[in-house]
């Protein structure tokens, strides 16, 4: 069980790093550090090399990346492309070129159609 990141306090971690009391204290008296923003998150989980960017969270059954945004769930390969490109537009999925699942660099993810997509995979 985590305890909380005040010394000398052993009560049971509640939110932030603290237990409820501390948290209470500093919530009250507007001391809580902010909160990271989605794209501070999603950077601090990715493993940056000369070409590819290497999600090292959570990954789906089939290998991409999962990150939660907001209380919805999302493929982090979808998040990265929206976050610094912008939308994907209307029908078009998101085809990674240099064929990591992992990767969420998006100078390596295009939007294509789901048929083009299939076409370009193994297989």
């Amino acid at each position: 069980m985590k305890r909380c990141s005040e010394p000398e306090c052993a009560r049971p971690h509640y939110a932030r790093g603290w237990c409820n009391l501390h948290y209470g204290h500093r919530r009250r008296r507007g001391l809580l550090p902010p909160r990271p923003t989605p794209l501070d998150r999603f950077v601090d989980k990715v493993q940056f090399t000369d070409t590819c960017w290497l999600w090292i969270a959570a990954q789906n059954g089939l290998g991409y990346g999962q990150l939660w945004v907001g209380e919805k769930g999302m493929a982090a390969h979808r998040y990265s492309y929206e976050a610094l490109v912008g939308p994907i537009p209307e029908g078009l999925t998101l085809d990674h070129l240099c064929r990591v699942t992992i990767c969420v660099n998006p100078d390596h993810l295009e939007a294509v159609a789901m048929r083009e997509n299939i076409l370009r995979g193994f297989g």
